[in-house]
C-alpha cells in the first residue's frame, strides 16, 4: 500500500524541516510517484511567490526522483537492411462473428515512412514479399 504524501506535507516540511526532511518523506517506503508530488510542490511555491532559494531546493528534489527517460519506443527495433526477423502469424474475429483471413503485422519504420503514407507489397514468384515506399 503506498503512504499518502502531498504536495502541502512537502510545503510544509521544507518550511518547518528542511529539504532533507522532504527527501526522506519521498524516499519512504511505498510513496506514489514522488516525483509528481515534488513537482506539485515547486509549483505550490512558485504560486505562492516562495524565495527562490526554497523552489530551487525543490526543483533539486524533484529531479532526484525523475524516472529515467524511455525514448518512447515499443517493441523490438526495426528492421535494417540485410535483418531478417520471424513473425507469427494472427488471426481475428470478423465483425460477422467468423474469422479473418490471416495476416502479419509489419513494421515498416525502416522505409521512412509515416501514417497515412502508401507502401507496395509484391509477393514474389518464390512465396517471399517485397515491400517498397511508393
Amino acid at each position: 500500500m503506498s503512504k499518502r504524501i502531498s504536495y502541502k506535507d512537502l510545503t510544509t516540511a521544507l518550511a518547518f524541516e528542511g529539504i532533507e526532511q522532504c527527501r526522506r518523506m519521498l524516499k519512504g517506503d511505498g510513496v506514489a510517484n514522488p516525483y509528481g508530488i515534488a513537482l506539485k510542490a515547486c509549483v505550490d511555491l512558485r504560486d505562492r511567490a516562495a524565495p527562490s532559494a526554497a523552489i530551487q531546493q525543490m526543483e533539486a528534489l524533484a529531479n532526484e526522483f525523475k524516472p529515467a527517460e524511455t525514448g518512447g519506443q515499443r517493441g523490438r527495433v526495426a528492421l535494417a537492411p540485410g535483418m531478417e526477423r520471424r513473425y507469427t502469424v494472427q488471426q481475428v474475429k470478423a465483425v460477422d462473428g467468423g474469422l479473418s483471413d490471416v495476416f502479419i503485422r509489419l513494421p515498416v519504420g525502416t522505409l521512412n515512412v509515416a501514417k497515412k503514407d502508401e507502401v507496395e507489397v509484391t509477393v514474389q514468384d518464390d512465396g517471399s514479399l517485397l515491400v517498397r515506399r511508393v
